[in-house]
């Protein structure tokens, strides 16, 4: 909510200036997930804006579908002893592949939103600042080599498919962890709970909604990760009782898999303390932000 104070002299003739408050309710500024359509800010009306609420709601809605769609998916092709990127054979639900597809792509611009938008919460400190920030923070640079180690694995799966499915499956995946790993580090030192004073209510809500979201998300991406992991395991025991053997390859399987394990349980540990911590950091010793 953008206050401004007016100074007016219509009353010249009695010695006195005359001082009045215009508070402006409906400035599209303190609006955290829409941007400003265009330059004149005095030109958008709160209906145009309430409109994208809307749609913004249904984008979230569909994330949550798409996130029950995506386990449904990973648990029937892990019954199967196959991944939900890689899965052949029948599927409970025809065309869940291209679902993911677009779940994944609509996963990545909701991300990307919210990353642009966060400059329109009060006292946001700046993205070249929070960069610089970063560059001193351990757990973060911790989280980066995580998503490298993340990113070797889906290159290599991606080298060894010719399926466009499989690649794009795994292209969307990689990208969605990028943004969600840049996400993080701007959202630990956003402070989302200004905006209940600032905004309107349902803008608090829906950035609220849009933490718990990503908590889900992060969170449904840890359990299939945790059924694969049980897979290799599976795949390990029978090798070495058969053959008495380690295989290098599944062994280096293993441990990028707990990296992985490891990677997505940071990112989901993250979002649901930023669901309750909003006014420190989270990322260094919970220190309170300025």
């Amino acid at each position: 909510m953008l206050i401004s104070f007016c100074l007016t002299s219509s009353s010249l003739d009695s010695g006195n200036v005359a001082m009045t408050t215009h508070v402006e309710i409906d400035d599209p500024s303190c609006y955290l997930l829409f941007p400003d359509a265009t330059a004149n800010r005095q030109r958008i009306r709160p209906r145009p804006i309430k409109f994208l609420a809307v749609g913004y709601s249904l984008l979230l809605s569909w994330q949550l579908v798409g996130t029950c769609l995506y386990m449904n998916r990973a648990i029937a092709c892990f019954k199967k002893g196959q991944t939900p990127y890689h899965c052949e054979g029948n599927i409970p639900l025809p065309y869940s592949d291209i679902l993911i597809i677009a779940w994944l792509v609509t996963l990545s611009f909701l991300i990307a939103l919210v990353i642009s938008a966060l400059r329109h919460v009060p006292a946001f400190p700046g993205y070249k600042v929070i960069l610089h920030q970063l560059k001193f923070v351990p757990s973060f640079w911790t989280l980066v080599l995580l998503l490298l180690l993340c990113l070797s694995r889906y290159a290599e799966l991606i080298l060894s498919q010719k399926s466009s499915i499989t690649v794009l499956t795994l292209s969307g995946l990689a990208l969605s962890y990028i943004l969600r790993v840049a996400a993080v580090g701007f959202l630990n030192y956003t402070q989302l709970n200004f905006l209940k004073s600032h905004c309107p209510t349902y803008v608090f809500v829906l950035s609220k909604l849009t933490i718990f979201l990503l908590f889900f998300v992060c969170l449904a991406n840890l359990l299939a990760t945790l059924l694969a992991l049980t897979v290799e395991v599976d795949n390990f025991r029978q090798s070495v009782g058969d053959k008495f053997s380690l295989s290098l390859g599944m062994i280096n399987a293993l441990l990028r898999d707990f990296g992985s394990t490891t990677f997505r349980f940071k990112l989901m540990n993250f979002f649901w303390q930023k669901l309750f911590i909003d006014d420190r950091n989270i990322l260094c010793n919970h220190t309170y932000l300025p």
